[in-house]
């Protein structure tokens, strides 16, 4: 399939490409290796958030289901609605998202195969638990119940003097959840703020564990990826 006229690639639509000719300065054969850099970049930061994100949703979920055993005997929060309702907060300021939360845990046990099979792993259920569900157990209204009661000892830098901020953690979840979105639908990721945007991860990852933290760090190609920028 031979390239349009005006160099834009007969695979990527001109609104697409367009912000590529923009930082290429109009060079069609420069904007292609933009749009291939762009593509590189979302690779190198999604092999990040594939060990941050596992990490996340575990201590999450260790969390959740150490509150389920203090305030409701054992009850696992993953395993029925009745179960989340039990552990999760209620009252009128958590009413909705408590109820979004729901919506989603019963679509992930029925994807999962655990509503037709209880004996199915529980693992089974945080897998089809999408990034943008953790962010919501730290917005404001929920981290009035959830952060001393049973988040906090989860996020700790390996410096026991240094007080975790819950609101600073909750925006670096913000602004990462809509980084992954972006690179899942192959949006530009170049022309936002890719570094600061790596940089909030390894907040958040150095939060999680040293283990995960130094793991992360060791692996990362996003740096050199960064750096590896066409010439303009």
């Amino acid at each position: 399939m031979a390239k349009s006229s005006d160099g834009n690639p007969p695979w990527i639509s001109k609104d697409r490409f367009m912000k590529y000719m923009d930082a290429a300065n109009g060079n069609p054969v420069l904007a292609l290796e933009f749009y291939s850099w762009n593509v590189d970049l979302g690779a190198a930061l999604f092999r990040d958030f594939s060990h941050f994100e596992v990490a996340l949703r575990n201590s999450c979920d260790k969390a959740m289901f150490r509150r389920g055993n203090q305030i409701a005997r054992g009850t696992d929060w993953l395993k029925s609605e009745a179960n989340t309702h039990l552990v999760l907060p209620t009252g009128p300021r958590t009413q909705g998202t408590v109820r979004k939360l729901s919506e989603k845990l019963e679509d992930a046990r029925e994807y999962s195969g655990f509503t037709k099979n209880p004996a199915m792993p529980r693992g089974k259920i945080l897998a089809e638990l999408s990034f943008g569900f953790w962010k919501y157990l730290f917005t404001k209204q929920m981290r009035q119940d959830l952060w001393e009661d049973c988040l906090e000892i989860e996020f700790r830098y390996v410096d026991r003097t240094k007080a975790v901020d819950p609101a600073k953690l909750h925006e670096d979840l913000e602004k990462l959840a809509t980084l992954r979105n972006r690179i899942a639908h192959h949006e530009s990721i170049f022309d936002k703020s890719p570094q600061i945007d790596h940089d909030a991860l390894l907040r958040v990852t150095e939060l999680l564990g040293p283990e995960v933290n130094t793991f992360v760090r060791k692996h990362s190609t996003v740096r050199k990826t960064i750096a590896a920028r066409p010439p303009q």
